[in-house]
């Protein structure tokens, strides 16, 4: 039944109007009268005979009530008709249909009132169990929309048997099943092999009326792929049947955002440590120079006021290299640092790295062999602060050696250019290769070298700002090579 065949039960019907009735039930009268004027002459006293028929016009409209008093009424109304064709009056009531004549009309009344007031409780109750039956439809119609709609997984299980018996869209996508594929499942064939005996824990548990929250597990898509879920089980009754309804959402990028926040949050506690730690130290040595300049030896000691002098340029050097490697490493990873690309040549980059810093190199003694011949298109600014920071560790790692030597080259692949620097210096330990292009992480054979812990993660942020990779290789003792790609030239 639809909403339309609904309405047309409910709306009136033209019989069952007042005024209709009212005017069929004067009709009637009148036409009793009448006939009981013209045909009395003819067809005697027996015309009132048919004194039941409006009788039954007033009962089969109004009811039993209306019936009874209908009657008697007729009686009265015979009686004014005698009065009218035959000049009298009770006693030709009563002499020619008698009192068992009035008693039949006030029966035929109670009769056909029955009859209509029966008839009216059925249609009342058939107009009220089609709106039920309307009303469940609807409230089923919308309980399905809402499950099939529903963007997470949702699922109903027939608990006898623990299979399927209705499932959502939002559960064929999430697992990659076809419809008639997931129904000969159950939700321990979703379950990698560790999370069976928990999912059967929670099956037992909504066995015995449990709701079961919120429990969090892993599962398994046709493919093989393991997602994070967040699911709920409740039990219901469906159709007779004791079932479970349950829900299943991939939370898998929430889970992977909380991951990233935990990080991030580590970070701020390593920067915080980090930043405190190393400001303190050229801190504590302007802090120095500054009690020096209240000395009287700071005026006739020449050579203390020149050390005093270099210790203030240097802390102060390094106080501004951590500022500015935190302000490029915050706006590379926020993307608001503006990577202007234009075709370089990388030799001629290179040869510029390493001219300015040739006073540092010469210092240090190392070699530097250039082997880069590439044409590329990048940011030179950033990238060249690329090559210092790597020529600037293989210097500051390089240790006891006889033959200090850093190598700088370039291979040309399909759609990049790979360079790497190499030198032969102290290596870095295995355990510190997955840790030390995140920020604030250095190796354990770092004592007593200056450093941030901030230069190879601002290094690694410029690469993949250009759409590069860079990675390490290294042996302790044995020298480090840094790989990096970038784009060819366009």
């Amino acid at each position: 039944m639809d909403i339309v065949e609904t309405e047309q039960a409910r709306a009136p019907r033209i019989w069952h109007s007042v005024w209709f009735q009212i005017l069929v039930a004067i009709v009637a009268l009148f036409l009793y009268g009448g006939s009981f004027v013209l045909f009395f002459e003819s067809i005697d006293a027996s015309i009132t005979a048919f004194a039941g028929l409006p009788v039954m016009i007033f009962a089969w409209f109004w009811g039993i009530k209306a019936g009874v008093v209908s009657g008697c009424l007729m009686f009265l109304f015979n009686t004014l008709l005698f009065k009218i064709v035959a000049n009298t009056g009770w006693d030709g009531v009563i002499s020619h249909e008698g009192i068992p004549g009035a008693v039949s009309v006030v029966l035929i009344g109670l009769a056909f009132g029955f009859m209509r007031d029966l008839r009216e409780r059925y249609r009342r109750e058939l107009l009220s169990r089609s709106e039920a039956e309307y009303a469940l439809r609807a409230s089923e119609q919308n309980f399905r929309n809402m499950f099939e709609r529903a963007s997470e997984g949702l699922y109903i299980i027939d608990m006898s048997t623990g299979r399927f018996i209705g499932v959502n869209q939002a559960m064929f996508e999430m697992f990659g099943y076809a419809q008639k594929e997931l129904m000969t499942l159950s939700p321990h064939d979703l379950c990698p092999k560790e999370e069976k005996e928990k999912q059967k824990k929670i099956f037992d548990k909504v066995n015995k009326g449990e709701t079961v929250h919120n429990f969090k597990g892993y599962r398994v898509r046709k493919d093989g792929y393991t997602f994070y879920a967040l699911c709920s089980a409740h039990p219901i009754q469906w159709y007779g049947k004791t079932a479970l309804f349950g829900s299943v959402r991939d939370i898998s990028v929430l889970v992977e955002y909380q991951r990233q926040l935990e990080l991030k949050n580590k970070e701020i506690l390593d920067f915080t440590h980090v930043v405190t730690h190393d400001m303190r130290n050229p801190l504590t040595s302007l802090m120095t120079i500054f009690e020096f300049l209240q000395m009287e030896e700071f005026r006739t000691n020449q050579a203390k006021r020149e050390e005093m002098f270099r210790m203030g340029r240097d802390s102060l050097q390094y106080l501004y290299e951590l500022v500015e490697n935190l302000l490029q490493c915050t706006r590379l990873e926020e993307g608001t640092h503006q990577i202007n690309l234009v075709a370089t040549n990388a030799k001629e980059l290179v040869a510029g790295v390493v001219d300015k810093m040739k006073v540092q190199i010469d210092k240090s003694g190392v070699t530097v062999v250039q082997k880069v011949n590439a044409e590329i298109t990048v940011d030179r600014k950033v990238l060249s602060h690329v090559f210092v920071n790597l020529v600037e560790n293989a210097i500051n790692y390089m240790g006891i050696n006889n033959n200090p030597c850093i190598e700088i080259g370039s291979t040309i692949r399909e759609e990049v250019v790979e360079f790497y620097v190499k030198d032969n210096g102290t290596g870095i330990a295995e355990d510190d290769l997955g840790k030390i292009f995140k920020k604030f992480k250095r190796g354990s054979n770092t004592v007593g070298i200056k450093g941030s812990g901030l230069g190879l993660s601002l290094v690694k942020a410029i690469i993949e700002a250009h759409g590069g990779e860079i990675w390490v290789q290294s042996k302790e003792g044995e020298g480090t090579i840094f790989f990096f790609t970038v784009p060819k030239e366009v």
